[in-house]
């Protein structure tokens, strides 16, 4: 019965455990950002960017999943295993990035 199973689950999402994102978390993620209201300009260029970005690093690995199934196996496996140990460091240092970028921005705007 789990070998039928697998046949109906993508190569990838298999051996990662669902280690990435579907489409409709990408599209999600991509609207929320902008409020799901129309964007112009830079904003637009953004949202576009991060869509093929999401979609291209997806296809790749599954792709890669498929000519190559042992070796993607083992890599996928190993790179969840990366990130499930480094899930918390890499939460800290975004965060820290982030908070350190608005508070330099902020300080900026008081001395404009």
């Amino acid at each position: 019965m789990a070998s039928a199973h697998r046949r109906d689950v993508s190569p990838l999402r298999h051996r990662t455990g669902g280690l990435l994102p579907t489409f409709g978390i990408r599209d999600l993620g991509g609207s929320d950002h902008y409020g799901g209201e129309a964007v112009v300009g830079g904003g637009l260029f953004s949202l576009v960017l991060f869509g093929l970005l999401s979609v291209s690093t997806y296809l790749a690995m599954e792709i890669y999943s498929v000519v190559r199934p042992e070796r993607s196996d083992e890599v996928l496996t190993s790179l969840k295993a990366w990130i499930d140990r480094h899930t918390d460091l890499i939460i800290v240092i975004v965060a820290a990035a982030v908070g350190l970028w608005f508070i330099g921005k902020s300080a900026y705007l008081l001395a404009t």
